[in-house]
Formats: C-alpha cells, sequence, structure tokens
C-alpha cells in the first residue's frame, strides 16, 4: 500500500485511513516521522508533498521486505 501511495495510485484520504489502520510504517519510519505522518493536516492542499518529505522509502523498503 506505501508503494501505491508513493507512486500517487492511492489518494492522500485513503493513506491516511490506511496509517491509521495497519502498523507497517510504524516498524520502519523513525518515531518522530510517525508522529509527523500523524500529524498531517491530509486535507491539505499539499499534503502529498509533505508525506513524501517525511518517509523515507529506502528505510521501508527495507524493513517491509524481511
Amino acid at each position: 500500500m506505501l508503494f501505491s501511495f508513493l507512486n500517487r495510485e492511492m489518494p492522500v484520504k485513503e493513506f491516511e485511513k490506511w496509517l491509521y489502520e495497519h502498523d507497517e510504517l510504524e516498524c520502519c519510519a523513525p518515531l518522530e516521522a510517525y508522529r509527523e505522518l500523524l500529524a498531517i493536516d491530509y486535507n491539505g492542499k499539499y499534503a502529498y508533498d509533505v508525506i513524501r518529505k517525511i518517509i523515507d522509502v529506502g528505510a521501508c523498503e527495507l524493513d517491509l521486505c524481511q
């Protein structure tokens, strides 16, 4: 799901719902980054860009593959 969002195949609001219902990012993102994701205004015009800046794709890719 994370990579669907990063490839713009999932709407921001759907990503927000996924974030609250699953814990995959909690295990691979630093705690501060995870908290930032929880605090974002997902209705904001630039929410996608803000999320992309927070998520360390390389770290998540390694953790999600294990």
